[in-house]
């Protein structure tokens, strides 16, 4: 009878083995994640998609003017210094994803949240949390009211936009000129049809996986190397004229804000 269940518990073993690879990871395990969060299927165009999206923040459009205002010295120098300091931060984020046990060929679904839950104590952890949580929100908002307001003066262009002003007069108004600031509303707060329209794209694909809506990624981030490439032809053409941009101007207060939030 001993013997019977040393041998069944063999039999055991040898299975639970089975669903183990080399790193530790158990297959049972990978298929969970995958169902939950999606497969890792994003590939090196897709990664390299999600970068190029993710680096270039709602401020890169102030990024030109912040030249034009504060000068070229500052503004390059704190870019390269947070360029540094971003390398840094990736490299160590990596490094400890790579380090935490079964882990090591990344096999693991290991994000920051799961870094500061298994490294990091209850208070520190939840610290992380907030402001991670803060820093994608603020971010989103941003992304949100830049896209509005752009797809606010597309519409003008074409003929006319319209939306619900809330404040300082509740009323529908429908501006056919793109009026005194960066947006055809004014100061005035509202819900506008090119808010709508951006709430429309956006929200569908909050209900998939990464993975799911990779393939809008890649288009983003085609459409967003086309744009730049298109700013860039315009400036050649409209010609470069360095005599118009300052070496460095008392206006500096904007640099560091601008810059970290693209």
């Amino acid at each position: 009878r001993v013997h019977g269940d040393c041998s069944c518990c063999s039999r055991l073993a040898s299975m639970l083995d089975s669903v183990i690879d080399a790193t530790g990871t158990s297959q049972l395990q990978k298929a969970s994640n995958a169902a939950a969060f999606g497969g890792k299927t994003i590939g090196y165009l897709g990664s390299f998609a999600l970068i190029i999206n993710n680096i270039t923040g709602p401020a890169m459009v102030a990024i030109p003017n912040l030249f034009a205002v504060s000068g070229w010295l500052v503004p390059s120098i704190v870019m390269l210094a947070v360029m540094v300091v971003a390398t840094f931060s990736a490299t160590f984020l990596v490094d400890a994803m790579g380090r935490l046990p079964g882990n090591a060929r990344f096999t693991e679904r290991v994000e920051l949240t799961t870094l500061s839950r298994r490294l990091l104590p209850r208070w520190a952890h939840v610290t992380t949390l907030i402001l991670f949580v803060f820093s994608l929100q603020s971010s989103n908002v941003a992304s949100i009211i830049v896209s509005a307001q752009t797809m606010d003066l597309a519409f003008v262009a074409m003929k006319a936009t319209c939306g619900l002003e809330v404040y300082p007069h509740f009323r529908f108004t429908c501006p056919e000129a793109d009026g005194s600031g960066i947006t055809p509303f004014g100061n005035a707060f509202v819900i506008s049809l090119g808010f709508l329209v951006v709430l429309a794209m956006a929200v569908p694909l909050g209900f998939f996986n990464l993975d799911d809506n990779i393939v809008v990624q890649n288009v983003s981030a085609a459409i967003m190397v086309g744009i730049i490439g298109f700013w860039v032809a315009v400036f050649a053409l409209a010609g470069l004229k360095f005599s118009d941009l300052p070496v460095v101007t008392s206006a500096q207060a904007g640099v560091l804000g601008t810059i970290l939030f693209n």
